[in-house]
């Protein structure tokens, strides 16, 4: 698909004021609430939270980059490359589509930002279509990769699946209170008995109710070193028959980025040969 870039220069401000002191600027800091930890659900919550580094840790980890794609035999196709802010809500996403190149960069608090193909900001009504597209991209692909550490967020009630546990496994339930694109999604979480490690998880996606639970194994636990804290992240997750992987690698945690991240409409990461 082809784009018409808008046919005016775009602005920028170059007269902002430098802080008198720079002694007096911190850096942006993560911050990770903790609700009170209430049921047996919640506690079980808290322990997957705690095998994949914990809340502390976590607090350190200010950027996150990895890709999102998927692999089925020899084949693997990379669908979007993406780099977050955790801090300040930044966010840049890379994918091919069709024989362009495209760069959203936008903030995951406001939704508001700019995209721009083959290095070429977009026409409004184009825009307006791509960060819809793109802020759903970080919700599911953040999602696939983070589930343990989103266990005990806002809006989330958990529920203990006695029925379904195992001698290895216990497993929870989450539903959703008006929170996130679909929050009539269902999610369960087989979590390991000994380690806390999520597993497998299964759900029934909004307006399917009836249908089947889907389930996918979490494979690939890797720790990723922050500073001097460590955290584990999964980087596949494979289906029931073992032949298709939903991958979210290519994981890095920098402690800076390219200053051009946020704010560079020209492809940065993405390369076009290996899609």
């Amino acid at each position: 698909m082809k784009y018409t870039p808008l046919l005016f220069a775009l602005v920028l401000a170059a007269c902002a004021p430098e802080p008198a002191d720079d002694d007096n600027v911190s850096d942006p800091v993560v911050t990770v609430d903790i609700p009170p930890l209430e049921t047996h659900a919640d506690s079980l919550a808290m322990r997957s939270f705690d095998a994949v580094g914990g809340p502390e840790a976590w607090s350190r980890v200010r950027y996150l980059k990895f890709d999102f794609g998927r692999e089925a035999g020899i084949e693997k196709t990379v669908f979007r490359t993406h780099l977050w802010d955790r801090a300040t809500g930044d966010y840049r996403l890379e994918w091919d589509q069709d024989e362009d190149r495209i760069v959203v960069v936008f903030n995951v608090n406001t939704r508001e930002g700019t995209a721009a193909a083959n290095g070429e900001v977009l026409a409004t009504d184009t825009q307006e279509d791509l960060l819809a597209r793109a802020y759903r991209a970080y919700i599911n692909d953040t999602y696939w990769l983070l589930a343990p550490i989103k266990l005990l967020d806002e809006g989330v009630t958990r529920t203990l699946v006695p029925d379904s546990a195992t001698v290895e496994q216990e497993v929870i339930k989450l539903t959703y209170d008006g929170v996130g694109l679909t929050p009539g999604d269902q999610f369960w979480f087989w979590l390991n008995r000994t380690t806390g490690q999520l597993q497998t998880w299964g759900y029934v996606l909004e307006g399917r109710e009836k249908a089947p639970i889907t389930k996918w194994d979490w494979l690939g636990f890797r720790p990723y070193e922050v500073g001097d804290v460590t955290v584990r992240l999964s980087d596949r997750k494979t289906d029931m028959v073992g032949t298709t992987h939903l991958m979210t690698d290519n994981i890095s945690l920098p402690e800076t980025v390219d200053e051009r991240a946020f704010s560079s409409f020209e492809p940065l990461f993405m390369d076009t040969a290996a899609r």
